[in-house]
């Protein structure tokens, strides 16, 4: 809300309920008409991806959409689980979809770990946080694969497939360690 210079009030009584009410400032720029939508063919995939999100309100719905899309999904619910999990795992992983943002270690860090054992693993960042913000610790480069939450999965898996089909890109020396 912050973000977009609005702001949430709630209201809660007992035995009455509660009301949630969302404020975003007025704006003058029209909505698209349904003629200016374009739709694209989903791409779709059989290659192994690595998804690492500590939300499982947010992972499941990953793996459920890009299992749907014919990728075979391995999930993590953090840095540790996903290393852990690459190590036993004796196929190739193709990409490492991960949050910025991970418990015990950031997805940065996650990433460059799993590329001393797989160097040619491609790695999605996902986030919630602005890119700004993300930027300002230095964490970002602008040849980096960056997806900001929330997506439609129509964007994921146009991303999925950028990433798997370029070549892997560097992981900053720095990394963010999040809050």
């Amino acid at each position: 809300m912050k973000q977009n210079n609005g702001h949430i009030t709630v209201q809660s009584e007992v035995g009455k309920g509660t009301t949630f009410r969302i404020y975003l400032p007025e704006t003058d720029e029209a909505l698209p008409t349904p003629s200016t939508f374009v739709l694209e063919a989903i791409q779709t995939g059989t290659e192994t991806i690595l998804v690492a999100e500590d939300n499982p309100d947010v992972r499941s719905p990953i793996a459920v959409t890009l299992k749907g899309l014919g990728y075979k999904v391995l999930e993590a619910g953090d840095g540790d689980e996903a290393i852990a999990l690459s190590s036993t795992y004796q196929d190739q992983i193709h990409m490492f979809l991960t949050d910025i943002v991970l418990p015990t270690m950031s997805g940065l860090e996650a990433a460059a770990r799993l590329r001393i054992d797989r160097p040619g693993l491609r790695v999605l960042f996902i986030t919630g946080y602005p890119a700004e913000l993300v930027d300002q610790h230095g964490s970002i480069q602008s040849d980096m694969l960056l997806l900001a939450k929330p997506f439609a999965p129509d964007k994921l898996a146009a991303m999925v497939r950028k990433a798997l089909e370029s070549e892997p890109r560097e992981l900053p020396q720095r990394f963010w360690m999040g809050e």
